[in-house]
């Protein structure tokens, strides 16, 4: 029989996943709207390392934010 030491890699994975959910599960919690969900995405990834990735996040929240700020303005006429 062969004994386990540690974790798996799969099981690290499932932890790591299982906090990221609890963290998303606080901030819905506190009540926060789409352009705060926006906003906050943009500070996390501002913390990244890899600035590929920081790029790419960035320029993809404002992309939103700016859609967003144009869909509140449009005015519809039934």
């Amino acid at each position: 029989m062969t004994e386990k030491i540690g974790q798996t890699d799969t099981e690290k994975w499932a932890k790591e996943s299982l906090v990221n959910r609890q963290i998303v599960e606080q901030i819905l919690k506190f009540g926060v709207n789409q352009r705060q969900i926006l906003n906050i995405i943009n500070l996390l990834a501002i913390e990244l390392e890899n600035r590929e990735a920081l790029l790419a996040i960035v320029s993809a929240v404002k992309e939103a934010l700016e859609e967003a700020q144009v869909s509140q303005k449009v005015i519809t006429v039934e």
